[in-house]
């Protein structure tokens, strides 16, 4: 009853490893009835065995063979094997134990249970992945006390990446030692708080400066175990450093604000002026002669307003805002370089709000100026009356002009189905491929090459191509068949008697050269007589 109802997987194994009997755990845990397993070894392959480290097991490393093999109990042992109703492999926990008969020394069964261990293990998987991967910092200590129980060390048992990365401090460096051993400089302060979690078991949450590092810390500190505690805790040195820089900025804002040249406004969350500049009265259409407190009532134009609702809101203020804003001015639409942010100003629940722009008219006209002429260069190439073609690394065409198709024959979708090994006559196709390849290497490629028109016709064309990028090549082509057929005309005229299609005397005196070589001997002359000919 017990072999039947347990929840391990039991299996019993002959001496030669085949399965004999199952339970209906095990039916359950390995996904196979106890007919499919009958006479099966733990070496059949179909069992797809891995080891943790995701390798393969081998026949010698099966429990129940070791224990088959030694004649003592071996495991518990972590394997995987393949489940086919999950079409997955399942994790075990393995132990095996050989049976012997009264007076023998040899095994002659091996009593195998095992514990499915998958969830455990993506558990724990999973912890681990969070541990390694988490943003904040964590580390475990052990208090270290006097003889009075008064802590005075603590000792690092683990720490996480981000612990490296946050303190600059490596794990293989620290584990096993004290932190007065690691940083001398660390402050009784930190010793007495963390003492105090680790002891009373009473958790905390702080901000401090460790002197050790130079940095600004908000920890957390709690007690997992007696005499223990945890900490996470993230680097807040930005943030503090940024609120004394406010504060400092505050100082001498009312200065800046008389003085600058650029737009500046404060406002509240509520839109309201809280400081403006002289500038950012002109642009916003404030009178000068207007009574300060009415300009300090009225509320920020909206392109300002809809920016309090917009703003990253975060613990320490650090994000900040940067876009471009159009105000009418003098007559003229000004585009101006936008920074919005938090101020916190100290001692103060209020929420204010900076606004500083500076004035890029310049810089966004000649950016329009830019796309308008890139506009127009588009517009350029697709109407050029030369094909335009890009190509990738494999040379398919990804892009081509409207003069390409009229070029090919082709029409564009055609063309972007095809490569440049399609499109090349068979007998320009090793130079064209060895053009392309040089193409790759060297960025650029400048040649001639017969390719197929769409009508079946084989025509020349000129091929200049450039790299555009790593995997992208852009090319220009004419169609050059007509030169390059005056050309072949032009070779055989020069080579040939116009009047009786006969080899020419220059023809003749070419080919005398070329063979008037020591390879070539010996040598005949055949002379046929035409009305005397032969004596010229």
């Amino acid at each position: 009853r017990l072999f039947e109802t347990m929840a391990h997987g039991v299996v019993y194994q002959a001496a030669d490893g085949s399965i004999i009997s199952a339970n209906p755990a095990a039916e359950s845990i390995l996904g196979r009835t106890l007919d499919q397993m009958m006479g099966r070894t733990s070496m059949d392959p179909d069992w797809k065995t891995i080891k943790e480290d995701g390798s393969e097991a081998t026949d010698a490393e099966h429990p129940a063979m070791i224990a088959l093999r030694t004649g003592k109990p071996y495991g518990p042992f972590i394997m995987g094997v393949f489940q086919p109703q999950l079409n997955d492999h399942v994790w075990l926990s393995i132990i095996a134990i050989p049976l012997f008969r009264p007076g023998e020394a040899t095994p002659y069964q091996a009593y195998t249970t095992f514990q499915d261990i998958t969830a455990e293990r993506k558990a724990n998987q999973n912890y681990q992945r969070l541990f390694h991967e988490m943003v904040d910092a964590f580390s475990l200590h052990e208090i270290i006390c006097d003889d009075q129980g008064k802590p005075v060390d603590y000792r690092f048992l683990t720490v996480n990446p981000a612990f490296e990365q946050l303190t600059g401090l490596k794990a293989a460096d620290i584990l096993g030692r004290t932190v007065m051993e690691v940083l001398p400089d660390t402050e009784p302060y930190w010793i007495e708080t963390y003492g105090k979690v680790a002891l009373t078991g009473e958790p905390i949450r702080f901000e401090n400066y460790s002197i050790s590092t130079d940095k600004y810390y908000e920890v957390s500190a709690y007690q997992p175990s007696p005499n223990q505690f945890a900490c996470t805790f993230s680097d807040i040195t930005k943030r503090v450093r940024a609120e004394e820089e406010t504060k400092r900025v505050l100082s001498r804002l009312r200065s800046l604000l008389d003085n600058s040249s650029s737009p500046i406004v404060i406002i509240d969350e509520n839109g309201k002026i809280i400081e403006v500049s002289a500038v950012a009265k002109e642009i916003m259409g404030i009178p000068a002669e207007e009574n300060p407190e009415l300009a300090l009532n009225r509320t920020a134009p909206p392109v300002i307003v809809e920016k309090v609702l917009s703003l990253p809101q975060s613990p320490d203020g650090s994000h900040l805002l940067d876009c471009i804003d159009v105000f009418e001015y003098e007559g003229n639409k000004r585009y101006f370089e936008s920074r919005f942010f938090p101020i916190h100003a100290p001692n103060s629940d209020e929420k204010l709000f900076g606004y500083l722009a500076i004035d890029v008219t310049d810089r966004v006209t000649a950016e329009q100026a830019l796309k308008e002429s890139e506009k127009k260069y588009s517009s350029y190439i697709e109407n050029a009356p030369y094909g335009v073609f890009v190509v990738n690394e494999q040379g398919q065409y990804v892009e081509a002009n409207r003069f390409a198709s009229v070029l090919t024959g082709y029409d564009r979708e055609q063309l972007l189905k095809m490569s440049i090994g399609e499109i090349t006559a068979e007998e320009s196709l090793e130079p064209a491929m060895s053009g392309f390849l040089d193409l790759k290497m060297t960025g650029s490629m400048s040649t001639e090459f017969q390719f197929i028109h769409k009508n079946g016709s084989i025509r020349w064309w000129t091929v200049d191509a450039v790299k555009l990028s790593e995997n992208l090549f852009l090319g220009f082509s004419s169609d050059i068949t007509e030169k390059k057929n005056a050309e072949a005309e032009l070779l055989y005229l020069s080579n040939h008697d116009y009047l009786t299609g006969l080899y020419s005397r220059r023809f003749f005196e070419a080919e005398l050269k070329r063979i008037d070589d020591k390879d070539h001997l010996p040598l005949s002359i055949l002379i046929g007589d035409i009305n005397g000919v032969k004596l010229v």
